[in-house]
């Protein structure tokens, strides 16, 4: 497979730019996309979820050139290395067959098989193993390709630096050395967006997301010194709302940290996070959020092999906003950053990361990390209680067995202890699935909205797939509340019980009334979470005609774009029945929204 690559993209090579020659254009082939489809221990023949795979990976060929598909088969360590290169030719196979019998001819399909030679990932654990039993198939396109030109100058000096300049896309990865002068040229897809990333040795990076139509482009840029005081906002490193999970898009500006780091290895720096504003019911104090979202990025360098030593992971709050009164989105999103600061190595040795009030709202953190018997109880603290369990049911099993669980990283540990506590379980199943599902399509909205705009027909197509697969959640939730109740977490993991709640939140009127005194019962009884039980009351009351209770439901005028908070009964009242409930206060959670309480009191009772 490495052979063939090379021979594909033999332009994606890092190469010493010495002279600019005239622009050209030529077409080139690449990989444009694929699919991997996984094997259950010594399988090798098509499940059904992976023809669907497959199928979907042809309609999506039939809308590109293909010139030919690339079918490259693997197995895990498991049995002898005859047995294994035997396995994995039937699961090529498999997928050749499946190809021809869908109307693509031989000549267009290329057919490797490797046996155990060419693992992902060490096979130390069954989830590795598992996801070594793979075939990858591959659509290679021909691409047109231009020239870009430019240089990389000293931002004081104008003087041109020697440097990198990297290229990603889509479809392609690559990257050119500079000249002396700090002159390149890289070759790119023609009007493809793509992203140029430049480095130079002791100065911070820069990217530049661009579109090459013609090959007259030139793109130069301007790089400030990393000296110790001085600063950079991290661009484009952009996190779901309300929380520290980072979205798709920040993984060419995380890459580009790494790489600056690793350019620059004599560098130490400290990772400031901050927010826009403070408060709200999935975080506190204020500060957690921006320690928080320091921290995610801290781990992902110390799993990238940046020395600890180097980094130190801080968070403000909302207290060094740059904008204090933020007018616009633009402004509410640099509010809201993680940047970083040079600072002298000597003296980061004195301090040590900001710590969380609430670990376990961020989980996220530490599920990478190997279990480690020194520090398990702190970072135990960041799971809620059924995960902690599910934890520790792991951990006895492997113990039982004569195992060694520091192999295991704590979402390795996680996943495995749910299996073995609901593995038979058919309802959590479906349940944790449904969770996943509903929570993946949702983190993408405001990235789509972002990229694309509100109006975009992009979104209009993913709230399209959200609505169906919403459809389909009901009818499996239905069909479990009808039959076993409002189950809870003990019985069907933390995700499992939420996902009761997320399907009928989001269902229709006549079904939220159905379920909701169901819901009020498991309250009760300890079953479900009474903050979600508020925002459900909310949204019934809202769409009956009434007046919401907890504040928890924000409109969008339609005109404007404006975010203001739907019509509230007794407004002066909220906040002790927040309190009842478990929700911070409504000053917190309007300013997530980026509302003023106050003004907001006035529009209430002016409107009433």
């Amino acid at each position: 497979m490495k052979i063939l690559l090379n021979i594909i993209i033999v332009f994606q090579v890092t190469i010493l730019c010495t002279k600019l020659n005239s622009q050209v254009e030529f077409d080139s082939s690449i990989v444009s996309f694929q699919e991997i489809i996984y094997f259950g221990l010594g399988q090798h023949k098509l499940v059904d979820s992976s023809i669907i795979k497959l199928e979907k990976f042809l309609i999506r060929s039939n809308q590109k050139q293909v010139v030919h598909f690339l079918i490259d088969a693997h197995t895990d360590d498991i049995g002898t290395d005859l047995s294994n290169i035997d396995l994995s030719n039937k699961r090529k196979q498999s997928v050749y067959n499946h190809f021809l019998e869908n109307g693509i001819k031989a000549n267009q399909i290329i057919s490797l098989f490797h046996g155990e030679r060419n693992p992902v990932t060490n096979n130390k654990d069954s989830i590795s193993r598992q996801i070594n039993r793979r075939v990858v198939v591959q659509a290679i396109t021909k691409e047109r390709f231009i020239y870009v030109t430019g240089q990389i100058l000293d931002i004081d000096s104008n003087k041109g630096i020697p440097g990198i300049v990297q290229l990603k896309s889509k479809i392609l990865y690559s990257s050119v050395i500079t000249n002396n002068k700090g002159f390149y040229k890289i070759a790119v897809p023609r009007n493809k967006l793509i992203t140029l990333s430049f480095f130079a040795k002791g100065y911070f990076f820069d990217t530049n997301k661009i579109n090459v139509i013609d090959s007259n482009s030139n793109d130069s840029v301007l790089l400030k010194k990393a000296s110790i005081g001085t600063n950079l906002i991290l661009k484009d490193i952009n996190f779901v709302g309300g929380q520290n999970i980072l979205i798709l898009s920040s993984e060419t500006s995380l890459q580009n940290l790494i790489k600056f780091m690793s350019i620059n290895d004599e560098v130490c720096i400290e990772l400031s996070g901050h927010i826009n504003s403070f408060g709200g019911p999935h975080y506190s104090p204020k500060n957690d959020l921006s320690i928080a979202r320091s921290l995610i990025i801290y781990e992902k360098l110390k799993r990238s092999g940046i020395n600890l030593s180097r980094m130190l992971a801080k968070g403000y709050g909302d207290s060094a906003k740059l904008y204090h009164k933020p007018q616009n989105s633009e402004e509410m999103e640099l509010n809201r950053r993680v940047e970083i600061i040079i600072v002298d190595c000597d003296s980061i040795k004195l301090y040590s990361n900001d710590t969380l009030v609430d670990p376990k709202y961020y989980s996220n953190i530490v599920k990478d990390r190997k279990f480690n018997i020194e520090t398990f109880q702190d970072e135990l603290k960041y799971f809620y209680h059924n995960n902690q369990s599910e934890i520790l049911y792991q951990l006895r099993f492997l113990k039982n067995n004569n195992e060694d669980p520091t192999k295991y990283t704590y979402a390795g540990l996680l996943k495995d202890g749910q299996e073995l506590k609901y593995g038979q379980n058919q309802n959590a199943i479906i349940l944790r699935e449904i969770y996943t599902k509903d929570q993946s399509l949702r983190i993408q909205i405001k990235e789509i909205e972002k990229n694309h705009g509100l109006q975009s027909d992009e979104l209009k197509e993913h709230w399209k797939k959200i609505n169906r697969s919403d459809s389909l959640n009901l009818i499996k939730v239905k069909n479990i509340l009808d039959r076993h109740g409002w189950l809870s977490p003990e019985k069907v993991s933390e995700e499992g019980n939420a996902a009761l709640f997320l399907v009928i939140q989001h269902s229709d009127l006549s079904t939220q009334v159905k379920y909701l005194p169901m819901m009020k019962e498991a309250v009760k009884l300890g079953n479900a979470n009474k903050q979600d039980l508020a925002l459900l009351e909310d949204r019934v009351a809202l769409r009956q005609g009434r007046k919401q209770i907890f504040g928890s439901q924000i409109y969008k005028d339609k005109g404007t774009g404006e975010n203001y908070l739907a019509p509230l009964h007794n407004p002066e009242k909220v906040n002790a029945r927040r309190k009842e409930v478990g929700l911070d206060p409504i000053e917190d959670y309007l300013l997530l929204w980026n509302l003023d309480w106050k003004e907001e009191l006035k529009r209430l009772i002016n409107n009433n």
